[in-house]
């Protein structure tokens, strides 16, 4: 096996492990009571969203890279979509609204 191999290995060993904690977070989220559930529901949603397209980034790097380049897209749509209403309630208002007219 070569350094980049062991390397790129040791890597996801560790994204893995760090992406565990963050879905048990998210299980922990759907637990609070909170008097604003919408942007509870939405957080634990963009955090599903991005569990989602971190595993579809794996599976794209050990087996097609064109899946693995879409996955990271997604990843960046996610992180744009979560600063934007992380910003202010009024932005995660607007989202939700949007989103809400889109279905």
């Amino acid at each position: 096996m070569t350094d980049w191999k062991e390397e790129i290995d040791q890597s996801i060993e560790i994204c893995d492990q760090a992406f565990k904690q963050y879905r048990d977070e998210g299980v922990e989220w759907s637990r609070l009571q909170t008097a604003d559930l919408p942007f509870r529901n939405l957080c634990i949603e963009i955090m599903n969203a991005v569990t989602r397209e971190y595993h579809h980034l794996k599976v794209g790097a050990q087996e097609a890279p064109q899946f693995a380049a879409w996955a990271a897209r997604n990843l960046l749509d996610l992180k744009i979509i979560t600063a934007y209403v992380l910003v202010s309630k009024t932005n995660a208002d607007r989202f939700i609204d949007d989103v809400f007219r889109m279905v």
